[in-house]
């Protein structure tokens, strides 16, 4: 069993997932999983971890891709379940709720999948279509009554019933391309990053508006809550991670990269962030100074990624 803080890491082209130690240098420990995995999420318990089998590299090579979804045992650093999806396939976004039910979205289908017990079933419990298309990312409301759906080509964020099926999906447009989002802690907020507007919108959720948009940096890709007040967006073709004011969606600091960076995920408990880049290397950088104060070598094509373990 392994206890200490530890940087856990989809490696995409490596076609692992990886457990880097943040407390000691050394070799990373990795499980080899299927061609290409991508997204990945954690259980709210920190326990699990749930792995989107994409299948191929990039959304626009040919091919069926992956139709699973792989189930880790964090401490134990061992796969315990696969999940099927058949015949849904290109299995991308994934989010928890506070139950611990599962839902994987497939980019394929444009269906989102509900596991109600991750760990123990096979196959999903119920599934819904998403309104959109070429649906990529999602946040769940924590009592999994609602999903919010970004759809790279209809260029929506779709909000449906996912356990609802005589709810139809209401669409909106926020931007071009939308694709990172999150919730805000309170649930009455959704921001969304879009790569092809270069802007984030904030949609209120309880009437589902955009109710401002605000420009930054090019091709805003991931976004993500920091406490209450601030947003982390990462920017892939401008190589670049940004430090927004939540309030007003304004620029506070942003910090150019020495590669294209496909994730993040913040630090619980220490005030930085870790940053994934294609030149396979992971950063930690101070939210506060925005300063690199180290860096890690990765297997290829680093992306998904969160901190298992307390801070000392």
């Amino acid at each position: 069993m392994r206890n200490g803080r530890t940087l856990v890491l989809v490696e995409k082209s490596g076609h692992c997932i990886a457990f880097h130690d943040l407390e000691r240098t050394g070799a990373a420990e990795r499980i080899h999983l299927a061609s290409y995995p991508h997204e990945m999420v954690a259980d709210r318990e920190g326990r699990f971890a749930f792995v989107g089998h994409y299948g191929v590299q990039k959304g626009t090579d040919a091919g069926v891709g992956g139709h699973e979804v792989f189930v880790i045992d964090i401490a134990r650093r061992r796969l315990v379940n696969t999940l099927d999806c058949r015949p849904y396939t290109r299995i991308h976004g994934l989010a928890v709720d506070e139950a611990g039910r599962l839902y994987a979205l497939s980019e394929a289908a444009d269906v989102l999948l509900v596991f109600d017990n991750p760990c123990e079933d096979r196959l999903p419990s119920r599934g819904a279509a998403t309104g959109g298309l070429k649906s990529h990312l999602l946040s769940v409301t924590r009592d999994g009554g609602t999903a919010y759906v970004t759809n790279l080509l209809t260029h929506t964020v779709t909000r449906i019933a996912p356990r609802d099926p005589t709810i139809a999906p209401r669409a909106l447009l926020p931007g071009v391309q939308p694709e990172g989002n999150c919730l805000g802690s309170d649930e009455t907020v959704l921001f969304v990053a879009n790569r092809g507007s270069n802007t984030i919108a904030r949609i209120d959720v309880r009437d589902f508006v955009v109710d401002s948009t605000a420009p930054v940096l090019a091709d805003p890709t991931r976004i993500y809550c920091v406490g209450s007040d601030r947003l982390l967006v990462t920017h892939f073709k401008d190589q670049a991670v940004s430090l927004l004011d939540r309030a007003s969606l304004r620029e506070i600091a942003h910090l150019r990269l020495e590669g294209r960076p496909a994730a993040a995920c913040v630090d619980p408990g220490r005030d930085s962030f870790h940053v994934s880049l294609d030149s396979n290397e992971s950063l930690e950088i101070e939210l506060g100074t925005m300063r690199i104060v180290a860096r890690r070598p990765t297997g290829a094509e680093p992306d998904a990624c969160f901190i298992s373990g307390s801070p000392a």
